[in-house]
């Protein structure tokens, strides 16, 4: 699976520390990384999902001078585990304010099953050539089957990841005075 991730530079009037501060009282103090756990949807499938936790604060995290990881808190506690995670480094930029960097990326553990599914999809593939050579109409269902569970996890991780990025990025330029 491609490697979803992305780097976004912006600037603020507060220094370093009042900006850590202010980003600290509006995130949800939790243990990193949020967990993933297994839910079942209404279609029946079961799919992995980073688990939030109940607050009224719009992120959710660890924030400290040296460390700041948090993610955007949502009203269902239960997000995709392509939702971005927000990195955070924040310097002095020598004007009195800050340089911030915000590295998005999914939760580490997003992509554990991509080698499952591409080798699943692999071996229908495989399976279905001695029948699509023997004429079997059936062996182009299995070989489309096939291609779908190499292409369709990547496809569905870069849509989760790129229509919760701008909810992202939108939280954070709205709990904080950035510019760029």
């Amino acid at each position: 699976m491609a490697t979803l991730e992305e780097i976004h530079h912006f600037n603020s009037a507060l220094s370093p520390a009042d900006l850590v501060a202010a980003l600290s009282e509006k995130t949800e103090p939790t243990s990193w990384p949020p967990p993933l756990i297994l839910k079942l949807s209404g279609g029946g499938i079961v799919s992995r999902v980073m688990q939030s936790p109940d607050t009224q604060q719009p992120f959710f995290g660890v924030v400290s001078p040296d460390r700041i990881r948090v993610a955007v808190s949502t009203w269902n506690q239960q997000v995709t585990s392509f939702q971005p995670i927000l990195l955070l480094t924040v310097t002095d930029s020598g004007a009195g304010g800050s340089a911030v960097e915000v590295k998005l990326r999914p939760h580490r553990e997003a992509s554990s099953f991509a080698g499952l599914f591409a080798g699943v999809g692999a071996l229908v593939i495989v399976a279905a050539i001695p029948a699509a050579l023997g004429g079997e109409p059936a062996a182009l269902a299995g070989m489309v089957v096939g291609a779908l569970g190499l292409v369709f996890p990547t496809f569905r991780a870069k849509a989760c990841f790129e229509s919760d990025r701008d909810q992202a990025l939108a939280a954070l330029r709205a709990a904080l005075p950035l510019e760029g």
